[in-house]
């Protein structure tokens, strides 16, 4: 493995001070009349991790809620601080920033592996540089997640540390995912993410939404399916059977859920369908503007289908997946974030209709890293690729080239890999680029046509014999070379 410099750490380290600082007001919230009297004032059976307690927290549905781990923490509160508000922001406060480092890392991975076809060079390699060149675009994304204002429901009432507990297993599933199925494959690290995904699953059943999220990975960066892997291939059928625990895990807290919920009366057909394509609308919309937020968005009581807000919602969902559809090869990331935010919402669209909202802000918590990643990825690529070829450049060098333990690959090959694709990422930028490395620093100058001459002529002497050298450094050296304008 390359040797992780501190700088790695610097930037989630960063992230994670960021967000602290950011939601560091809600520690003076208390409890509020909204759900946090019948779950924490009104409840005495959450008080404590003894038998009885524990017992409770494993058997009870809640008002319509299974999330026995989201209990024990609650436990684990009442132990530490007792029935003081403060002490339970911290830990959702806590639980959010933790989200925001691992945001960062799947990020991360995923934009290096968007990116490694296209420079020419591994995820490996990238790490050669002290600098990752997707380290502040992973950042960026991070930020955009954990700073967006819909988090604000989910970080700052009590009760939904459903949600950031379970956040937490559920991004942490993915990331042991993706590593684990990286060029050396980890059983190891593949029951992690099993594991992890049944805690997110006992801490919120939302989370359910996962092995969806998996398969769309496997699409697009991943491109283990689909494409030129194919949809029925040798590979795609391991694919399937990797997915297929995540599954059935999924399908069983589905029904158990249902049965735990006792939904009411539900809407008829139409009006689910335009319930939803308004909630889908409405929280890409507050995605990319979070104006005009409000702590319940009522549903009414008679669902007009051709209202305008819900003609106008069918009509923009309409409209964006057929461009979704159509930008699939061309930009295959946007319709792989679409495609991600759309199957995670899924659950929360109005499929089974429970409480009096239409939408709400904490709806939006697993999803939103798909669109943060997105935005992230977008960022200017000539300023990614003057940093990926400056940083190159001054610690891939032979003289500066650090000592790795990579027993597949001499240090002269990656040399020679790495120098390449810098090469390339100068090349379309517009910047000049080198055919050797030396130890001088490079000089951004262009040269003139006389300074080109002479190095070509000396290219070719190489490769002449001694006499035809001689006669061709003469030559050269008769060149007369460009004055300098004072």
């Amino acid at each position: 493995m390359p040797k992780r410099h501190a700088f790695d750490w610097a930037i989630p380290a960063a992230v994670a001070l960021a967000t602290v600082a950011a939601f560091l007001p809600v520690l003076r919230n208390g409890f509020v009349v909204w759900d946090d009297d019948r779950n924490f004032v009104e409840n005495p059976h959450f008080r404590g991790l003894g038998l009885e307690q524990l017992r409770w927290m494993w058997t009870t549905f809640h008002m319509g809620h299974y999330v026995p781990l989201s209990w024990m923490t609650l436990g684990l509160d009442y132990e530490l601080w007792g029935m003081n508000p403060t002490g339970y922001h911290l830990t959702s406060l806590l639980l959010h920033a933790a989200n925001a480092v691992v945001v960062y890392f799947i990020a991360r991975w995923v934009l290096e592996q968007t990116a490694a076809p296209q420079w020419g060079q591994t995820p490996f390699e990238w790490s050669l540089t002290p600098f990752a060149p997707f380290a502040l675009v992973a950042a960026i994304a991070a930020l955009l997640f954990a700073l967006h204002p819909l988090r604000v429901e989910s970080v700052a009432w009590a009760t939904e540390r459903r949600d950031v507990l379970s956040g937490f297993f559920y991004f942490s599933s993915i990331l042991a995912y993706l590593r684990s199925r990286g060029k050396d494959e980890s059983k190891r690290g593949y029951w992690i993410a099993v594991l992890l995904f049944i805690c997110a699953l006992l801490s919120k059943a939302t989370s359910m939404s996962l092995p969806a999220v998996l398969l769309i990975l496997n699409v697009y960066p991943m491109r283990r399916i689909g494409g030129a892997a194919g949809w029925t291939s040798e590979r795609a059928r391991r694919v399937y059977l990797d997915i297929a625990p995540f599954g059935l895990l999924a399908a069983a807290i589905a029904a158990l859920s249902i049965v735990a919920l006792h939904p009411p009366t539900q809407l008829g057909i139409g009006a689910k369908l335009a319930v939803s394509a308004y909630s889908l609308a409405f929280y890409l919309w507050k995605t990319v503007a979070p104006t005009g937020l409000a702590p319940l968005y009522e549903m009414p009581q008679h669902v007009d289908t051709t209202a305008t807000r819900f003609v106008l919602s069918g009509l923009a969902v309409v409209c964006l997946f057929t461009a979704a559809v159509l930008v699939r090869r061309r930009l295959p990331g946007v319709t792989a974030a679409l495609a991600a935010f759309f199957v995670v919402t899924l659950p929360m669209l109005g499929v089974v209709q429970n409480g009096p909202q239409i939408a709400a802000d904490r709806y939006t918590y697993f999803a939103a890293p798909a669109i943060a990643i997105l935005a992230g990825a977008r960022s200017r690529r000539r300023r990614i690729a003057r940093y990926r070829t400056f940083f190159t450049e001054r610690t891939v060098c032979p003289r500066r080239l650090r000592t790795v333990n990579a027993p597949s690959q001499s240090r002269r090959t990656i040399r020679r890999r790495s120098m390449g694709s810098a090469s390339v990422a100068r090349a379309e930028v517009g910047l000049p680029t080198r055919s050797s490395c030396s130890g001088a620093p490079w000089r951004f100058g262009r040269t003139t046509p006389t300074q080109r001459r002479i190095g070509g002529l000396r290219s070719l002497s190489r490769t002449m014999s001694p006499a035809q050298s001689s006669i061709t450094g003469a030559h050269s050296r008769s060149i007369p070379t460009t004055r300098t304008r004072r």
